[in-house]
């Protein structure tokens, strides 16, 4: 288990029922299955919807819940994938690998916790977002249905793949967006260089406990010419507004959690991902007799 202090876990649990209640809001069903909680979305089977995730008050995932969650994943149709916060439980590679299992990925969870203290004039300090942007970039947040469509374009420009989509809606994109919006779930950001918009970030909230910078991405070519800053400066800006107590992130890749680190976000350790095709043995008891609550 990585850094398994009492305050980081306390971190992971805010995070992990985060992302619980994201897959409510999208339509998931979460199953209680002892040591591990079980998501299944109705109409999508994409693995990012249909999971295996550790309780958040789970200590170590049992091999027999890890089991008893793999085979309500394939009574439902659903590939076998297991996501596992780092430093809340232990890896699962052993147990894993009886099941068909394998470690795919290890994202970083990084969380805002900025670094206060003095600087020289003109030192662009380490562990903070910026004081100020450069003159010809700018962010806003976006809500209305012409900002929002140009939302759409910029991200699908960048070629980013939006872990919040509605899932199994493969038609209308923007009423989605708009019924989030309207709502208060979600906040998105635009950044613009000489008032063109290249880049596009979307910030789940979870009031009052949490904010999720989910997503962040710029056109093609326009990556490091301050975009990326200025939305995630944007962002945390508007998730300490809405009194978000965590804000947190996963970087893709180590060149992401370097730019993390700068603005003033803190490792929690990696977010394990583990893949596998279902066994047979693993669909074979029906979920009625394993007794599995729904939450």
């Amino acid at each position: 288990m990585d850094d398994a202090s009492a305050p980081n876990r306390a971190l992971l649990r805010e995070i992990v029922g985060h992302w619980r209640a994201v897959a409510r809001r999208q339509g998931a069903a979460v199953r209680a299955c002892g040591s591990v909680e079980v998501f299944i979305h109705p109409r999508s089977a994409a693995p990012d919807a249909n999971f295996v995730m550790p309780h958040p008050y789970a200590i170590a995932i049992a091999p027999d819940d890890l089991a008893h969650g793999l085979r309500l994943l394939g009574a439902a149709e659903r590939r076998a994938r297991v996501v596992v916060p780092g430093a809340l439980v232990p890896p699962i590679d052993a147990p894993g690998a009886t099941l068909g299992l394998t470690r795919t990925g290890a994202r970083p969870i990084l969380v805002y916790q900025p670094l206060e203290g003095p600087h020289l004039p003109g030192e662009t300090p380490y562990g903070r977002l910026p004081l100020s942007l450069p003159p010809r970039v700018s962010a806003w947040v976006v809500e209305a249905p012409r900002d929002l469509v140009i939302w759409l374009e910029v991200l699908h420009t960048g070629q980013a793949v939006d872990p919040l989509s509605a899932q199994g809606n493969a038609g209308d994109e923007i009423a989605p967006l708009l019924d989030t919006a309207a709502a208060g779930a979600d906040r998105f950001v635009l950044a613009a260089y000489d008032d063109i918009p290249l880049g596009a970030a979307r910030l789940s909230l979870n009031p009052p406990a949490s904010a999720w910078l989910a997503l962040v991405t710029t056109a093609p070519l326009w990556a490091g010419m301050g975009l990326e800053v200025a939305l995630v400066a944007c962002a945390v800006r508007t998730a300490l507004d809405e009194g978000a107590r965590v804000i947190f992130t996963c970087a893709d890749g180590p060149d992401q959690a370097r730019f993390y680190r700068r603005l003033g976000f803190v490792d929690h350790g990696p977010l394990w991902i583990y893949d596998g095709e279902p066994r047979a043995e693993q669909i074979g008891e029906s979920s009625a007799e394993q007794g599995e609550a729904p939450l």
